[in-house]
């Protein structure tokens, strides 16, 4: 599914499974409406007393984006959607989108997954790679830039079961995981594969876009700079990168 944003609807392309046809729906919906209901979605979330502000917002993304193909998916046996989000709708969960009539959320209908865009990178196998891994998280309470990261409990454990199921690791747990100590570690050490467990918000605003370290927020920009410096120093190739955890338990 590609939900296309454009000033005065939204344009849904779907292309069913084993068919070429791709199918094409419109919803009149203004852009500004539209992205209101996203930002307020986003601003309640996260807040438990919310739940009936959430389940309402949910409800009326669900009418504007599956209603209109849901005939459709029913019809062909459809269980998983993949989506190709546009715009905003990247900033929210697809899974939350509320069905009314069934009373039932769409992860409880489908299994979900997210392209980040129409082209896949063909993936490469890392079963014969002697994987050495970089294991980082923050799992105390922060303060940081006047946003409130409340406690992870599970980050510990988290990086142990990381560590036991690979030969070669290092660890950045809480005060030593700066991004002085991320970037030294990266740029000394051939990383295959970097773990990092922490807070993080992840959105269409570039600026808006980061990961919680001990003292700081690394924002997108300066961790691609500093992915993109190692290969001055080392050739050796990333080849997997996992986010864990981000926009869990957020309070503003």
């Amino acid at each position: 599914m590609y939900p296309i944003i454009l000033d005065n609807r939204l344009e849904i392309i779907t292309r069913l499974p084993g068919q070429d046809t791709i199918y094409r729906k419109t919803t009149k919906v203004p852009k500004d409406v539209l992205e209101k209901a996203i930002e307020q979605l986003q601003k309640d979330l996260p807040v438990a007393s919310r739940k009936p502000d959430v389940k309402q917002i949910s409800q009326q993304l669900y009418d504007w984006l599956i209603k209109p193909i849901e005939s459709d998916l029913a019809n062909k046996g459809i269980t998983s959607l993949v989506f190709v989000l546009d715009g905003s709708l990247r900033n929210i969960p697809m899974a939350i989108l509320y069905d009314q009539q069934q009373q039932k959320y769409l992860i409880e209908k489908y299994a979900i997954s997210l392209m980040p865009g129409l082209q896949l990178l063909a993936p490469k196998s890392l079963h014969n790679v002697r994987l050495n891994v970089l294991i980082a998280g923050v799992e105390q309470e922060r303060l940081i830039e006047g946003k409130s990261f409340s406690e992870l409990s599970n980050v510990t454990q988290e990086l142990k079961q990381v560590q036991s199921s690979v030969k070669s690791s290092k660890e950045l747990l809480n005060q030593e995981f700066t991004k002085a100590n991320l970037q030294n570690q990266i740029q000394s050490t051939p990383f295959s594969v970097v773990h990092l467990a922490t807070h993080g918000q992840f959105s269409s605003d570039i600026e808006q876009t980061y990961i919680l370290t001990w003292n700081s927020l690394l924002k997108v920009r300066e961790l691609d700079t500093l992915l993109r410096a190692r290969g001055e120093s080392r050739p050796e190739t990333i080849e997997l990168l996992v986010l864990s955890a981000c926009k869990n338990r957020h309070r503003r």
